[in-house]
């Protein structure tokens, strides 16, 4: 942010990154930004630096977003920006999921269920608008399971299984 000082202006870092101590900088979505957002990333991920501020040394800049396959807001990234990162494609693993999903409260019959089905885990993003599994999905159907408890039935199981996860993955997981 600039402010003018003694007739000048002045960047002042973001209170959030202005520390002392060496730190890793997370820009999610960093391919979701207007290309003059990801130009500002430029001396950022390069320099570690905005404006007069440096980051500490040690600091790390690390950048997340999804691929144009994913049909997720994602915007071309420059070659500049492109040619100043080491890029790195993730996959969700069920077995490293479900790891951490036992120790998270994620409700018992998705856990069964995966465990049984680890391919259900995650689908590629549809064409059209509508539900698709993923790691997240699965957490957030988990999250409704719990709280409804009880209460819940077949009727509404399905409504958020099929709102949740791909058609095929909900009709599997709801039998």
């Amino acid at each position: 942010m600039p402010q003018i000082r003694d007739g000048r202006s002045v960047f002042c870092p973001p209170e959030a990154i202005a520390r002392d101590e060496p730190y890793c900088l997370f820009l999610d979505e960093l391919n979701a930004a207007t290309p003059d957002v990801q130009k500002a990333f430029y001396s950022l991920i390069l320099d570690r630096r905005i404006g007069d501020y440096e980051l500490p040394k040690g600091s790390i800049v690390i950048g997340a977003g999804y691929r144009a396959t994913d049909n997720a807001l994602a915007r071309p990234i420059a070659s500049a920006l492109v040619n100043r990162l080491a890029h790195v494609h993730l996959e969700a693993s069920a077995k490293d999921w479900l790891g951490w999903a036992a120790g998270h409260d994620i409700h018992p019959w998705i856990l069964d269920h995966l465990t049984d089905r680890p391919d259900h885990l995650w689908s590629k993003p549809p064409k059209t608008e509508e539900p698709f599994s993923t790691p997240r999905s699965w957490h957030m159907l988990s999250d409704a399971l719990h709280s409804f408890g009880r209460a819940l039935d077949e009727e509404t199981l399905k409504v958020l299984a099929h709102g949740t996860l791909t058609p095929a993955h909900a009709v599997a997981f709801r039998g």
